[in-house]
């Protein structure tokens, strides 16, 4: 697989939204169409992190004081809530339903899991470095921990069934960020510079593409066949869509102001943004233009 000098530049444009950031595509990318904004779900203030599998959607989200999840509905209506460590700073939602939440301590981290529909705790699963960022395997019998601290840095692979850690694969030191390809057993993670592609069995990370300034979050489309890459400045954040055939971007859509993660919809073609301030959380749903899904 080559590595492509595309540069996901940041640029905006104007997107009839409060508190939006917003985005044009790069001049290395081909425009395909214009998102369009759906929706905004509020949520509780200080969201973190965020996972969806339709109609409901769980989000992390508190202070340093206290943190919780809480199951919203697509009306907004908060279902379920459930108190977690105030460590808590990632989580990722199994196409089975299984939520997990990973923990970053001062020198270790932990993994806890939830059923999704409940929200009754599963199991705990201690990592051996502060969680940074979870993604499931497709099937949901993998989850994979991205871990570290300021000398190192690894995936761990969680297996479901056994709520074991199995193996771990170095990944880049400052990788943040996480998202599995559901066609092969490959992660990709951001760093300050690029989205790196790090394979779960024998080889090395490898930079695929330069991006000109750190991403935050990734996700990859139910089909394997595009990368979303969440970056930018907390003010104007917008998502790079790149074409994983091709190496390159097809186009960059707007994204909230203050975004810290991203999901897809079941059938790839709505993206979930998710906001989060000390003072402000909410889920905002997009419809993504043809040929960026």
């Amino acid at each position: 697989m080559r590595a492509p000098a595309v540069v996901l530049s940041t640029i905006t444009m104007a997107l009839v939204v409060t508190g939006c950031g917003s985005s044009s595509p790069s001049a290395s990318s081909t425009t395909v169409g214009a998102a369009r904004l759906l929706g905004i779900v509020p949520a509780p203030a200080g969201v973190v992190a965020g996972t969806t599998q339709g109609a409901e959607t769980w989000v992390l989200a508190g202070s340093g004081s206290s943190k919780s999840l809480s199951l919203i509905d697509s009306a907004g209506a908060v279902t379920a809530t459930v108190r977690v460590s105030v460590e808590a700073d990632s989580m990722a939602e199994s196409s089975s339903e299984l939520v997990a939440v990973g923990e970053a301590g001062a020198t270790s981290g932990k993994v806890v899991l939830y059923e999704g529909r409940t929200g009754n705790m599963v199991a705990t699963v201690a990592v051996g470095a502060p969680v940074r960022a979870l993604a499931f395997s497709a099937s949901g019998r993998q989850l994979f921990v991205l871990g570290g601290t300021t000398s190192s840095t690894d995936v761990s692979i969680v297996d479901t069934a056994t709520d074991s850690v199995t193996s771990t694969v170095s990944a880049p030191r400052d990788a943040v960020g996480l998202a599995a390809d559901p066609s092969q057993p490959v992660v990709y993670t951001a760093t300050a510079d690029d989205v790196e592609l790090v394979p779960m069995g024998s080889g090395s990370a490898s930079a695929l593409f330069p991006v000109g300034g750190p991403g935050t979050a990734l996700a990859v489309s139910p089909q394997g066949t595009f990368l979303y890459v969440l970056k930018g400045p907390a003010t104007v954040r917008n998502v790079a869509v790149v074409n994983l055939a091709t190496e390159s971007v097809v186009t960059v859509v707007p994204a909230a102001a203050d975004s810290v993660a991203i999901a897809l919809s079941g059938n790839g073609r709505k993206l979930y943004d998710f906001v989060g301030t000390p003072t402000i959380g909410n889920v905002q749903l997009e419809s993504l233009p043809s040929g960026a899904y």
